[in-house]
């Protein structure tokens, strides 16, 4: 089996190709009459006195026809019937469902669905395939037997045939046939599920009581897997093995006196994208120290710096970038302050406006100009979105803004030695186009942010 199938399309085929098989069974049975002496593997009947052999052929060919579209259409694990004089007529169904009074064909396919009829023929869905359907029914496609297979042939077997003869039908072992036939006996259809191959003891895995050592060394000393290994005469890879086995909290995350945990960490279990272009930006502020006309420390080396009395300031870079989209707007300013801020807020707004974008919600930092300025606050309220902070000492709540800001002093601020600040300003412009347009994405699966934004492509400017 190579997948499971949910769509309703496809289960209005095999209700037809059920239908059809149903209608020229019945046509063809009603031609014969139950052997009641048969006796061995396969149960039969006779053909009628009187019957026409060419009416007959021609029932038994559609019969033929039908079943094969049906078997095909629900993949199921061939099970067989013979009719005497005619072999094998139908791949589908077992002898003693053709006695009973309910549909021929009990479906037992991969197909999973909550439903107990589709165009009026009844998917009689065993109790088999329930909550650990999904996860089983995903075999490899060379496989002899799917919990499907193994049902039926567990039925087969229950019905009074002998193992060895359902194994030869099913085209397994007679050793895979008895596993499977003891699992059924012992747990029921649970048992014809496939069990985890996770090994039930790890003998070469550490003793409880040296990793127990080794969370008390951990708690007593607060130090790492070097030093913790060292003491113990442990190797440092097996100590933090330890360590991450038990969900140790790392030093970074504990208070180095008490060892209490006073910061969350930083992997966050939680990881998430806004769905559409607009439901959320990040703004963040990247401070540069400016660079002297005629070039800084980068471009002449540390030695050959200028004495000078004063530095010459900083540079803010205000960043926001697009929570599903990752598109980019930036302006540098001199100062962080609330109106400074606000300015920056709008003609972003404005900016996305443009790419067709609308934007919802603004997150940020707890910056003074973000969380205090009566400014700020007023653009907000103007353009009638949500503002949010992020949890303080978490920055990576603001992740996204917080990367941009790397990317963007690792590829232009520092990318490579500017003669001047002006020069250097004048460069963001062109990165922010090639960080819009043509950079690949690794975190929206290498495409570039522009792609996100339906046409936006076509409105950037």
């Amino acid at each position: 089996m190579t997948s499971v199938h949910y769509s309703p399309t496809h289960l209005r085929e095999v209700a037809a190709s059920v239908k059809e098989f149903e209608a020229a069974f019945r046509d063809f049975m009603a031609m014969h009459e139950e052997n009641t002496f048969a006796r061995g593997i396969l149960p039969a009947v006779f053909r009628r006195d009187g019957v026409d052999d060419e009416k007959h052929l021609a029932a038994q060919r559609r019969v033929e026809l039908a079943s094969g579209r049906a078997a095909t259409s629900t993949a199921i694990t061939a099970v067989r019937y013979a009719v005497q004089g005619a072999g094998v007529v139908d791949p589908i169904a077992a002898w003693a469902t053709v006695t009973q009074p309910k549909p021929v064909l009990d479906v037992l396919t991969q197909i999973v669905v909550d439903v107990g009829e589709t165009s009026g023929v009844e998917l009689e869905l065993s109790k088999f395939f329930s909550s650990n359907a999904r996860r089983s029914l995903l075999s490899h496609a060379n496989a002899r037997l799917t919990p499907a297979g193994r049902l039926i042939m567990v039925q087969r077997i229950q019905s009074g045939r002998a193992v060895a003869h359902v194994a030869a039908e099913m085209g397994i072992s007679r050793t895979t046939a008895w596993r499977w036939w003891r699992r059924f006996r012992e747990c029921g259809p649970a048992g014809l599920i496939d069990r985890s191959s996770v090994a039930r003891s790890h003998p070469r895995q550490t003793k409880a009581c040296v990793e127990a050592r080794v969370r008390i060394m951990r708690h007593l000393t607060r130090r790492g897997p070097v030093f913790i290994a060292d003491k113990l005469g442990l190797q440092a890879s097996t100590v933090g093995r330890v360590l991450r086995r038990h969900h140790v909290p790392l030093l970074r995350e504990l208070d180095p006196v008490t060892g209490s945990v006073i910061r969350a960490t930083r992997r966050s279990a939680q990881r998430y994208e806004h769905d559409h272009p607009g439901s959320l930006i990040h703004v963040d502020v990247k401070k540069l120290g400016r660079i002297p006309d005629g070039g800084g420390w980068r471009l002449h080396g540390r030695g050959q710096r200028p004495a000078r009395k004063r530095g010459l300031g900083y540079d803010y870079v205000h960043t926001v970038i697009d929570d599903h989209s990752r598109v980019a707007y930036a302006e540098i300013h001199d100062d962080e302050k609330g109106t400074t801020a606000a300015g920056v807020l709008d003609r972003a707004i404005a900016f996305y406006a443009r790419l067709g974008v609308t934007v919802e919600r603004v997150i940020s930092d707890n910056a003074f100009a973000y969380r205090h300025s009566a400014a700020f606050k007023a653009v907000v309220d103007a353009h009638g979105i949500r503002q949010r902070f992020i949890k303080p000492h978490c920055p990576w709540t603001n992740g996204k803004v917080e990367r941009l800001n790397r990317t963007l002093a690792t590829e232009w601020a520092y990318a490579r030695p500017w003669s001047s600040n002006d020069d250097r300003k004048a460069g963001l412009t062109t990165w922010l186009d090639y960080y819009n347009l043509d950079r690949h994405h690794l975190g929206i699966g290498g495409k570039t942010p522009i792609d996100r934004i339906n046409n936006g492509r076509g409105q950037y400017s």
